[in-house]
């Protein structure tokens, strides 16, 4: 499953955003930044791809988008679906 968290956005910006981009998965709002800062340091940048294995367990963090980086969290997305089909 994918949610896309708007970090630090009001409703409205979120909206227009998903509206905009054509985005087809779900969108939650982080006003505050409270999610976000479960993962990351309060100056960290956002753009983040937090991979949770089935038992909730981080088993991937990303930052920004690196091509090598993003075939490895595909295959270790398919390596884990694996596990569970």
């Amino acid at each position: 499953m994918l949610i896309g968290v708007d970090y630090k956005e009001d409703k409205e910006t979120t909206e227009k955003f998903s509206r905009d981009m054509n985005i087809t998965y779900p969108l939650t709002l982080d006003k505050e930044g409270e999610r976000f800062s479960l993962f990351c340091g309060p100056d960290a940048g956002v753009t983040r791809n937090i991979i949770v294995a089935p038992d909730g367990k981080i088993i991937m963090l990303t930052r920004l988008f690196e091509e090598e980086e993003f075939n490895e969290m595909v295959e270790l997305i398919a390596s884990e679906l694996n596990k569970i089909s």
